[in-house]
């Protein structure tokens, strides 16, 4: 009997886990990150007061923030997704 309940309860945290990821990759899909990813975009590269003026030396800024930016989120959220696998593969290898 606690065997068949602690493969359920393994059964049911490997769902969850998984389930998790499969929100985020949702998240990813529509364009929708967490909450914290923002976080992230103030951290590395606040926002600054720029003029309106449209002067190289400002676009050059601008795209290169915009491209620090995507290259950060692209690499949390590796370790998001890379983090969400190792918890749901440590879930099979108990399951089994």
């Amino acid at each position: 009997r606690e065997t068949m309940d602690r493969l359920i309860q393994l059964r049911q945290t490997q769902l969850e886990v998984f389930e998790e990821l499969l929100k985020l990759e949702v998240q990813i899909s529509i364009e929708f990150l967490p909450k914290n990813f923002d976080h992230l975009e103030n951290f590395i590269a606040p926002q600054i007061y720029l003029p309106v003026i449209k002067n190289d030396p400002i676009i050059q800024y601008k795209q290169q923030r915009y491209k620090i930016m995507q290259e950060a989120k692209r690499t949390w959220l590796n370790i998001f997704v890379d983090a969400f696998e190792i918890q749901y593969l440590e879930e099979l290898k108990n399951f089994k």
